[in-house]
């Protein structure tokens, strides 16, 4: 009973991990239909907007605008100290308001053409941290689902076997022998009284002596 006992225990166990076993499984294959998923939707995406080629771009776009805009500020400041020499219709400030018109024309368009990539660039980054989340995911329960496999193999039990039992010499019941002594002796002390009893109770005359007896003991009635 005591190995059943443990045997059971070790296939409770077993039976336990072998169902995380299972789940993981079941999770590993959804995980790994997800990361298709997603990594088709991104490859789509950077196929559709040239992603490869505006990444770099964006950084080049970035650099434009931040020189566009030094320009400007130069040019406003050029305008305000000529203005100081020359009326508006002055070639040199006319030419310089020109200048200004077109670079904070160009401003608005290469801002709002770097602002439309930034969107194109969120929304890849959005996709391409779906697919590195499922791909570091899948790759911790692929190990989890490795250790629980071993688990499975190694899972020891806490249960011990102290001490064996053995089998008796002899049952504990009947004890056929101390019955039969028991009963001897019981028969015994009952033959041993009943005899004293039928003893004390018999008024047979047998001998003389029992006349001599019985006669003393009337004597002694009628005394």
């Amino acid at each position: 009973m005591a190995k059943n006992f443990i045997a059971q225990d070790i296939e409770n166990r077993n039976r336990k991990i072998r169902e995380a076993g299972g789940w993981l499984e079941e999770q590993l294959v959804d995980l790994k239909n997800k990361i298709k998923v997603a990594e088709e939707s991104l490859n789509k995406y950077v196929q559709e907007n040239r992603m490869v080629a505006e990444k770099d771009a964006a950084q080049n776009m970035q650099n434009m605008l931040v020189g566009l805009k030094t320009r400007k500020s130069n040019l406003e400041l050029s305008i305000a100290e000529n203005a100081k020499r020359y009326k508006d219709k002055h070639p040199k400030m006319v030419a310089l308001k020109t200048e200004l018109e077109n670079v904070t024309a160009k401003i608005r368009q290469e801002t709002s053409e770097f602002l439309q990539l930034r969107q194109k660039l969120v929304q890849y980054n959005i996709l391409k941290k779906e697919v590195d989340s499922n791909q570091e995911l899948y790759t911790t329960l692929l190990a989890r689902s490795k250790e629980t496999g071993m688990s499975s193999q190694l899972q020891p039990t806490n249960i011990r076997l102290i001490d064996s039992a053995r089998t008796p010499d002899a049952p504990f019941k009947p004890q056929k022998s101390k019955t039969v002594i028991m009963s001897i002796v019981f028969a015994l002390i009952c033959g041993f009284g009943f005899s004293m009893l039928m003893e004390y109770l018999d008024a047979t005359i047998r001998t003389a002596e029992d006349v001599n007896i019985r006669s003393e003991e009337h004597t002694s009635e009628l005394q």
